[in-house]
């Protein structure tokens, strides 16, 4: 089985729902799953630099592979049209999508893509219902 996880972001100063993808992976592999990760090299939305990564190819780690895309210069919603666009190419390579973050661009565009390409997903919504972050959507 081959599956992708699609992370908005995988940096450290995300916390816990972006570092999630990173324990999962390994424990899939264990079960004998090939597990890629798309992601952006987004390290912050206050002025950080990127992430000091290799952009747009696999890197392995601990069996799996991680593909680091360009986020687009509105760091704060992580986007990234070449993350969606090599999405849209390789689909169909894989089984299933793990999409992580309900509220992101790049997870709802990469939903659409999987719908279209007729992959199916999951979608995890990490953290949504949080008063604070409601809260924060309503204003």
């Amino acid at each position: 089985m081959k599956i992708l996880q699609i992370v908005p972001s995988i940096s450290l100063i995300y916390g816990g729902p972006s570092q999630m993808v990173l324990g999962l992976a390994p424990a899939l592999v264990k079960e004998g799953v090939k597990v890629t990760i798309l992601t952006t090299d987004s390290n912050g939305d206050n002025g950080q630099k990127s992430l000091d990564v290799l952009l747009n190819r696999p890197i392995q780690k601990d069996g799996y592979e991680i593909i680091y895309f360009r986020c687009s210069p509105f760091r704060r919603y992580k986007f990234s049209l070449d993350l969606l666009n090599w999405l849209k190419q390789h689909a169909r390579e894989y089984d299933l999508a793990h999409i992580h973050a309900l509220f992101s661009p790049v997870s709802s565009f990469a939903a659409r893509i999987c719908r279209q390409e007729k992959l199916p997903y999951i979608l995890r919504p990490l953290g949504t219902l949080d008063p604070a972050d409601l809260h924060k959507k309503s204003n």
